[in-house]
């Protein structure tokens, strides 16, 4: 694990993934399902939870890329590459939210759903000493995203930019694009500094 710029942990896979398969095995599928759709897509909370899930599975597998457009921030859509794990976790989400399309109980309202997992989240987190932000989840994934263009660790993780600026920038605008924001800026509140790290 590591700090962010605003000293908030950027959970690894591995601790992700031990997250979820506690909440497996607690009952909890669905919110277990929202952890890996902020981790593995890069989605913010509401985007996870209003996510058509078989409608995204179809897309994954037909044309490999999903596209985001229920609850995302200013209603820009936004399409998403998606990996062979990807496929796997949609298709077993389709399980879990049926007879709905996304993971939100089919007689529960938004807000309802929103409250419940928030609590139900917090209190599974500090059991197992993870951060309970939903956020950190999405820096995860804009670490990992850095690093596969980059072919070096985020500046939040190497304690500064290691590669060329106009590489890091390219990185930033895909984080950016990825993460459904309108600026490359944005991406330094997940991935770290633009600045040199010290040598």
């Amino acid at each position: 694990d590591v700090l962010a710029n605003d000293g908030a942990v950027v959970e690894d896979l591995h601790d992700v993934e031990a997250a979820a398969l506690h909440l497996l095995e607690n009952g909890e599928n669905r919110l277990a399902g929202v952890l890996r759709l902020c981790t593995y897509f890069g989605l913010r909370f509401r985007e996870a939870s209003l996510h058509n899930v078989k409608s995204a599975l179809r897309s994954a597998r037909r044309h490999g890329q999903v596209t985001v457009s229920k609850g995302t921030k200013g209603g820009r859509t936004r399409t998403i590459e998606v990996s062979l794990v990807g496929i796997e976790i949609l298709r077993s989400l389709t399980r879990v939210a049926a007879p709905a399309e996304n993971l939100i109980p089919i007689d529960w309202t938004f807000k309802k759903w929103q409250g419940y997992c928030y609590r139900t989240w917090r209190k599974y987190a500090s059991q197992i000493g993870i951060d309970n932000r939903f956020k950190e989840l999405r820096a995860g994934f804009a670490c990992r995203l850095y690093e596969d263009v980059t072919g070096a660790p985020a500046p939040v993780l190497a304690g500064g930019r290691v590669v060329d600026r106009d590489f890091d920038r390219v990185a930033r605008l895909l984080i950016a694009t990825e993460l459904g924001h309108g600026r490359e800026q944005i991406a330094g509140s997940y991935v770290g500094t633009t600045r040199r790290a010290p040598s």
